[in-house]
């Protein structure tokens, strides 16, 4: 096995704690448990604008802020984001798209014309430079969650 460890900055004669950022097993396997990566799920009400998650059970890095939706790079590069709404309603559409600093970069919309669940969603891979940030954004019309909160997500994570 192969282990890649990194210590944070210090001062002299200090002890170092040392983390594992990467590692490679005797079947070629490669973890990177330092990598930035989230997942949010569920919507305790029903969202226009941002869509903001009830909870986030998964945010290494703390990359993603939950207060304002955003998940912000920390490093430029490649990053897949998915994103999934579930819903339940007679009248109405989900129009969820995916935004990359303010501007729509994918969207899907679906439209419920009967009293049954529906959804919408898609995954993309998006270049991002450092600082910038990814949204979920509901158009206004959209379905209200019944009881299917908990299968709409929000994730993303770094692919190099």
């Amino acid at each position: 096995q192969h282990v890649f460890q990194v210590a944070p900055s210090g001062t002299a004669d200090a002890a170092i704690s040392f983390t594992t950022a990467m590692a490679i097993d005797n079947a070629g396997r490669v973890t990177k448990p330092l990598q930035p990566s989230f997942m949010a799920r569920g919507y305790a009400s029903r969202p226009s604008g941002v869509v903001l998650f009830s909870s986030v059970p998964h945010n290494v890095g703390s990359h993603y802020n939950n207060s304002n939706g955003r998940f912000t790079a920390p490093i430029a590069g490649n990053y897949l984001m998915t994103w999934f709404a579930n819903a339940k309603s007679a009248t109405s559409y989900m129009n969820w798209a995916l935004n990359k600093n303010g501007a729509t970069l994918a969207g899907a919309y679906s439209d419920i014309a009967t009293a049954s669940y529906d959804t919408t969603g898609g995954a993309m891979v998006v270049s991002l430079a450092a600082g910038d940030y990814v949204i979920v954004f509901s158009a206004t019309n959209y379905a209200a969650p019944a009881t299917t909160t908990s299968y709409s997500f929000f994730s993303g994570y770094l692919l190099g």
